[in-house]
């Protein structure tokens, strides 16, 4: 782990994953983005990443809540270590019953995709902020 902060992500579409790697060099921020193409394929590279790299944040981008997202959310959270790893959902939904969804299939964040992408940009540098900061985040107390 090179980067101050690793992020893997799921499901951003090339406009979001540009974004946001622009968005961190400009910044001079040291955020490594491992992107994963798709849900259904982030079910087999997630647990195989996971024997040997364990992220500070999974990303899952969806432009609704679906039952592949909210299908992944549950087998990653039933699985060791990938478990105790926060998940940030990015969604153009605001419907609140897809909220609660997330929630309940027990997601940590939920954050609704802006208008400007320099806007989710912010939000995301943010929240990694806060996180890098403030709390004891599991890959730096299990590695």
């Amino acid at each position: 782990m090179n980067a101050d902060f690793n992020v893997i992500s799921v499901n951003l579409s090339k406009e979001e994953l540009d974004s946001f790697n622009s968005y961190f060099n400009k910044i001079k921020q040291s955020v490594e983005l491992r992107h994963i193409q798709n849900c259904i394929d982030a079910r087999k590279q997630l647990f195989k990443l996971a024997s040997t790299y364990l992220p500070d944040l999974i990303l899952i981008s969806v432009s609704q809540i679906n039952k592949a997202c909210l299908g992944l959310i549950q087998l990653l959270k039933s699985h060791t270590p990938l478990k105790l790893i926060p998940i940030l959902i990015l969604s153009d939904s605001q419907n609140t019953q897809d909220i609660k969804l997330v929630y309940e299939a027990n997601s940590n964040f939920y954050i609704h995709k802006s208008i400007s992408m320099d806007e989710t940009c912010q939000t995301l540098n943010s929240l990694i902020y806060f996180l890098k900061t403030y709390v004891k985040l599991p890959s730096r107390v299990l590695l």
